[in-house]
């Protein structure tokens, strides 16, 4: 990630941020020798002179390099070189709406995956546009990479503008993929509407043992569009009898019916419904659930599943890094058949 400077000048009318410039040239010259383990290097005030730079540069280049364990700092004498094996690591920022079971598997995988060449900053936005905002705009200078899963709640204008004005090759957006964007980042994405035509598709068979198909869908969900327009478009093609119902209640359970739950609190109202009412799972009515956990296997002696690999989006998300390419990943759904249905 590091550019090379002829001599010692920082330069203007580059990317780099003058900050990080003279970081470079500090590990440059830790490298080659020009400071070793212990060595003083030069003041604040001195390389403020030296480069032409405000004294607030000089100390977040040097306060940069000491959280790195490059340098140390001793009150009233300065800054020391503390370690002489530099390797400055890719700097992440991992731009989260909330965490979820999902979302952790894409944690661990992202960042196992990356290794120890990488540090990964996890920041929350909570759905929140001007949060996400300042985040990225008070964080542009100090990342290698914004690494971004855009979920915001429907009508929230404006996203794609902070998102365009990081540049390029510092973005990579993942779990959905953006089309409105005026310029390809680097994309690891599932399609949610493809998937769950597909999905219903290979379970067709067990499905036509039932009169009619609900998906219960809150309209506040952030995808609400796509995976319910890939219901209706399978249904329709199909002619099968459907709804899309806002919330589980007691009177919208009915047999022979089957019920797609997106969220997990829907599930343990609709497990709790069931027992309620004496409804026997894979019987008297099908469930299909959405994102796979181990949970999910053993609960009711097993519930269908509709999922996307999460473990293989934080991967190749880091392979995308490592390699430094721009590039669009399609990562496929799994149906998981099991005695819900």
């Amino acid at each position: 990630m590091m550019e090379t400077y002829d001599g010692y000048s920082i330069k203007e009318n580059i990317k780099t941020p003058k900050y990080r410039q003279l970081m470079n040239l500090i590990i440059s010259d830790i490298e080659s020798s020009v400071y070793k383990v212990g060595d003083k290097i030069p003041s604040v005030t001195d390389s403020s002179i030296k480069h032409l730079l405000a004294r607030d540069t000089v100390e977040k280049a040097y306060k940069r390099l000491k959280s790195m364990g490059i340098l140390t700092s001793t009150p009233c004498l300065g800054y020391f070189v503390a370690n002489s094996l530099v390797t400055e690591k890719i700097k992440v920022c991992l731009l989260f709406n909330k965490l979820s079971n999902y979302k952790q598997k894409i944690y661990y995988a992202f960042t196992q995956t990356l290794g120890k060449d990488a540090s990964v900053d996890l920041k929350i936005y909570n759905y929140n546009l001007s949060l996400f905002e300042k985040m990225v705009s008070e964080n542009i200078d100090n990342y290698d990479y914004f690494v971004i899963v855009p979920h915001f709640l429907p009508g929230t204008t404006g996203i794609n503008e902070v998102i365009e004005s990081i540049p390029l090759e510092k973005v990579l957006i993942l779990d959905r993929k953006l089309a409105e964007l005026n310029k390809e980042f680097a994309t690891v994405h599932q399609d949610y509407e493809q998937d769950i035509i597909n999905a219903l598709g290979e379970g067709y068979e067990r499905l036509m043992k039932y009169e009619k198909i609900n998906l219960v869908f809150s309209s506040d969900l952030f995808y609400a569009r796509q995976i319910i327009n890939g219901f209706k478009i399978f249904c329709e093609t199909k002619n099968i009898n459907y709804s899309v119902v806002e919330k589980l209640e007691k009177k919208t359970l009915k047999k022979k019916q089957i019920y797609i739950i997106t969220r997990d609190e829907d599930l343990v109202q609709f497990i709790k419904m069931c027992n309620g009412n004496n409804l026997a799972l894979g019987k008297d009515l099908g469930l299909i659930v959405y994102n796979e956990d181990p949970l999910k296997e053993i609960i009711s002696n097993g519930i269908t599943t509709i999922s996307t690999n999460h473990e293989q989006i934080g991967i190749e998300a880091a392979k995308l890094i490592l390699s430094k390419e721009i590039r669009d990943v399609k990562i496929p759904f799994n149906l998981i058949m099991r005695s819900s249905l």
